[in-house]
Order: C-alpha cells, then sequence, then structure tokens
C-alpha cells in the first residue's frame, strides 16, 4: 500500500510536530480527521486546508464542506496527487485560528498498521504521532 507521510507542525509556544502517513486512495478529509485525532483536538470544529507556496502564504482555501457551488472541498482532493514538498495551510476551529503547517514529506510503502507504529514509538518517547520511517 503506497502512503504519503505528511509533516504536521503546531506552534504553541513550542514547535510540535506530527508524522502522518496517508494511504494514497484517501483523500485530504482523512488527513483532516488524522490531524484532530493526532493533536487529540475536538471533533466537533471545522476546519480547512489553504494550498500554500513556499513563504506560508494562504493561496486556494480546500473547504471541508461545500461553501460555494465551484469550490473544491477535502472529498476532492485525493492524496496520489499531491506532490512531495507540496505545502498546505490547515486552519482548525475558525474562532481560535489554529493554524498548523502541513508538507508532503516523503513516499512510503508501509504496510504496519498505525497502532503499531505508535506504540513501537512510545518506547522511545518520541513526540510522533505515525513515523514509517521506522
Amino acid at each position: 500500500m503506497k502512503r504519503t507521510v505528511f509533516r504536521i507542525v503546531f506552534n504553541s509556544g513550542e514547535l510540535v510536530f506530527r508524522d502522518i502517513a496517508i494511504d494514497q486512495k484517501e483523500n485530504l478529509e482523512q488527513l483532516h480527521f488524522s490531524i484532530i485525532a493526532a493533536f487529540k483536538l475536538d471533533q466537533n470544529q471545522m476546519g480547512s486546508f489553504y494550498v500554500s507556496n513556499e513563504n506560508w502564504e494562504k493561496l486556494e482555501e480546500i473547504p471541508q464542506f461545500p461553501m460555494e457551488q465551484e469550490r473544491n472541498t477535502m472529498q476532492d482532493w485525493v492524496i496520489e496527487s499531491i506532490k512531495i514538498k507540496d505545502k498546505f495551510l490547515y486552519v482548525y476551529d475558525f474562532l481560535q485560528m489554529y493554524i498548523f503547517y502541513v508538507e508532503a514529506y516523503k513516499e512510503d510503502e508501509g504496510d504496519l498498521p498505525i497502532e503499531l507504529l505508535l506504540e513501537k514509538r512510545k518506547k522511545y518517547r518520541l513526540r510522533l504521532c505515525v513515523d514509517t520511517t521506522a
């Protein structure tokens, strides 16, 4: 199974990051739910991705739900269409405006379930959600 590993960075006074591997047949909505789980966020809040450039500027919005008839949503963006080094901003909770920096980090042929990867990393006390390099 081919996966893309995304590095997600959140600056909450200290830099916290997670590497999350998503099957390339999935879409950005799966990454949205994975970020919520990895950072233990409230599942009842909405979020949006924004295509970004090298300077981390917000470009095209990719909402979770269609806000305009012609706009693509997270469900429309298949992971395999994202290239390594592509950057996104993920904005979570539109009242608090938490901003996560998301980069397609690498591809991986991983076949370990996420739970095993998490358990393997716990014994090393690393701050990673999913590290498929192990």
